[in-house]
C-alpha cells in the first residue's frame, strides 16, 4: 500500500513545475523587479515577457518601471558629475 501512495505522489509531481508563492498580482515582487530590470537593460527573454503579460498586473510594472528609470537617471547623473570635473 505504501508503494501505491508513493507512486501516486510521484505521478502528480512529474511534469509539473514547483509552485512558488505569489502575491495578489500572480507574480512575486522579486519576479516583477527582475523583469523590470531585465527590460531596462534590454535582455528580457520572450518567454519571460509573455509570462509577465499573462500573469502580472500592469500597475506593478509601471510603478517598478518608473522607480527603475528614476534610479537609472540618478545613477547616471552621479557618475557623469563624478567623472566630469
Amino acid at each position: 500500500m505504501t508503494d501505491t501512495n508513493s507512486e501516486a505522489q510521484q505521478s502528480d509531481a512529474v511534469g509539473q513545475p514547483p509552485q512558488k508563492s505569489t502575491n495578489a498580482s500572480g507574480l512575486g515582487s522579486k519576479s516583477v523587479i527582475s523583469s523590470v530590470f531585465a527590460g531596462l537593460l534590454g535582455v528580457q527573454s520572450d518567454k519571460n515577457r509573455e509570462k509577465d503579460f499573462k500573469q502580472g498586473r500592469a500597475s506593478d510594472y509601471i510603478i517598478f518601471g518608473v522607480i527603475g528609470v528614476v534610479l537609472l537617471v540618478v545613477t547616471m547623473g552621479v557618475i557623469v558629475s563624478t567623472v566630469m570635473p
